[in-house]
């Protein structure tokens, strides 16, 4: 079952899951991310199509998650695109697929489902190119989730904001240099450690 099929089942009541159960997946997807950049087994640009989870009845659906490889293709262009106008929130497009899913994983339904602002939109209501609509969608979003839930997961959207932005203290953007290492100090640890005060 894939994390767009879960989040679908969310959005339609189909399916629950709380808090603890999107801090599970966000902790693997990070590790994820971060052990596997440097393969060929994650693309530089994925997405919730990406991630399935493997139904059981001994297991809750979310502790048995893996990340399919997609086929060469199509993902590679986007990013090549996406790396050659230079967007400050593609410089790193793993990370800011990362944070789209930690979006979405936190409202329980898949982006697209979300509406945008006309601001979000060229002049015709159209998406704007090279992923600039999801980046301000992304962004507005965050902005409107009051301040007590933020400080309430403060954790879960600091990662999510530093994803975003790529707002590390490193002059590298890339997770395959020894510097990215604060990925996992500021993202991923500060999720495990929230993940593991719920259990």
């Amino acid at each position: 079952m894939s994390l767009e099929q879960v989040l679908q089942e969310k959005y339609m009541c189909r399916y629950n899951y709380g808090i603890k159960e999107r801090y599970k997946p966000s902790v693997t997807l990070a590790f994820t991310v971060l052990q596997l950049c440097t393969t060929p087994w994650l693309q530089s640009v994925w997405n919730k199509h990406d991630i399935y989870f493997i139904q059981s009845e001994e297991a809750p659906l979310t502790d048995q998650l893996y990340v399919r490889k997609s086929e060469k293709g199509s993902s590679d262009q986007v990013g090549q695109a996406l790396h050659r106008y230079g967007l400050r929130a593609w410089s790193n497009p793993s990370l800011f697929a990362l944070a789209a899913v930690l979006v979405e994983l936190y409202f329980g339904r898949p982006l697209e489902t979300i509406p945008s602002d006309p601001s979000e939109l060229d002049e015709q209501g159209k998406p704007l190119p090279y992923g600039q609509t999801e980046e301000k969608k992304l962004n507005r979003l965050i902005r409107a989730i009051d301040s007590g839930t933020q400080e309430k997961e403060a954790a879960y959207f600091q990662a999510i904001k530093r994803c975003l932005r790529c707002n590390f203290d490193t002059d590298s953007l890339n997770l395959k240099s020894s510097h990215f290492q604060v990925f996992y100090t500021d993202v991923i640890a500060p999720l495990e450690s929230c993940y593991e005060s719920m259990m």
